[in-house]
């Protein structure tokens, strides 16, 4: 995100909770400054911004409000606030892994991190207007977006066999033994998604919601 925006010939200031995607970040946009923070606190002074983008940011925040409110403050009056969601229920193919779990016995730990009930909000084109509304934005849009993500099936499975994100959490809450489980589901569910003519490679498809406001 932060390479396009440079490329159209934004002038970016990036922020990231990781570490390590700073550092990719820097590589991949040298010159751009590129900070480590998180949401609900930026490491910025209000008014800062024409526009703030979060690309798949609130779904990892306990608090979603809380952070588009303090997207909303470093945005200059009359600049605008994007944001980006996995929509739920999700589409087939990002529910591949998650079946691959479920069929293999896997259940999600109690102590991977979710929202509380209190702080959520419907993951829906309605829903997710509603929130930014709520956060003090106005004309507010928002939209949903469908794709077919192409991946080879290795590939899209050694993310989480890693213990990548929350899913990957999932896969590798039994240890060795439910990795190698899941796997086999895996592979056996990646038949639905085959994408025809091109051995190993899936055709997912990916629903997400897109949504702006003005400050």
């Amino acid at each position: 995100m932060t390479v396009a925006a440079v490329g159209r010939g934004a002038a970016v200031r990036a922020v990231d909770a990781e570490p390590g995607m700073v550092e990719a970040t820097r590589r991949a946009a040298p010159g751009v400054e590129v900070r480590t923070g998180s949401l609900p606190q930026l490491p910025y002074p209000d008014g800062e911004f024409d526009a703030v983008v979060a690309n798949f940011v609130l779904n990892h925040v306990g608090r979603p409000l809380e952070a588009l409110v303090e997207l909303r403050r470093v945005t200059r009056p009359g600049g605008r606030v994007a944001v980006t969601i996995w929509r739920v229920p999700g589409a087939p193919g990002q529910a591949l892994i998650g079946r691959a779990a479920e069929a293999a016995g896997l259940t999600r730990p109690e102590w991977l991190a979710t929202v509380d009930e209190e702080h959520n909000f419907p993951r829906t084109t309605q829903g997710l207007a509603e929130l930014l509304t709520s956060a003090g934005l106005a004309d507010v849009r928002s939209e949903e977006l469908s794709w077919d993500h192409h991946a080879d099936a290795e590939e899209w499975w050694a993310g989480p066999a890693a213990g990548v994100a929350a899913i990957g959490q999932l896969v590798n809450s039994r240890g060795p033994e439910g990795v190698a489980a899941a796997k086999r589901e895996y592979d056996v569910l990646c038949r639905e998604f085959a994408d025809a003519g091109r051995g190993g490679r899936l055709a997912l498809p990916h629903a997400a919601l897109l949504a702006q406001g003005r400050v």
